[in-house]
C-alpha cells in the first residue's frame, strides 16, 4: 500500500472530515480511503470493439460467466437451464452483429437515421 502525505489542510476541514467519519461509524482514515474511492471508482470493463481478438473474446466469455453468477445468485436463475458459451459461439455472435449493424444503419448515423425517420 502506498502512503499519501496530504500538507496544509485547513483545521475546519479535518473537523468536518472527522463529524462524516464518526457519523459513518470509521476512523479518519477510513473515511478518507472511502471518499478517495468514491471520487475515483474503478473503471467499467472495457468495451469490446466489432473486430474482436482472441484476448477480447476471452474477456467477453469471463464477463459473461460473471453475469452467469450473478444471475444464479441474484434472481435465482438456474444457471444450467442457460446455453452454454464457448468461443465459436461468441464469434460467431459478434460476425451476426457486425453484419447487422451494416444492414440496419445502411452507412448512415444514428442522428441521420433518426432524422430520416422524422420526415414520414
Amino acid at each position: 500500500m502506498a502512503t499519501i502525505t496530504i500538507e496544509d489542510i485547513s483545521p475546519e476541514l479535518i473537523e468536518r472530515l472527522e463529524v462524516l467519519a464518526d457519523r459513518h461509524g470509521r476512523s479518519l482514515q477510513e473515511e478518507l480511503r472511502q471518499i478517495l474511492e468514491v471520487a475515483a471508482p474503478t473503471p467499467p470493463p472495457a468495451r469490446i470493439e466489432w473486430n474482436a481478438t482472441p484476448e477480447q473474446i476471452e474477456k467477453i466469455v469471463k464477463m459473461a460467466e460473471g453475469m452467469r453468477e450473478q444471475l444464479a445468485h441474484n434472481a435465482g436463475i438456474d444457471v444450467a437451464t442457460l446455453k452454454p458459451l464457448d468461443r465459436d459461439s461468441i464469434a460467431t455472435g459478434l460476425e451476426r452483429l457486425k453484419a447487422l449493424k451494416k444492414i440496419s444503419l445502411e452507412g448512415m448515423s444514428i442522428r441521420e437515421m433518426r432524422e430520416e425517420g422524422r420526415r414520414f
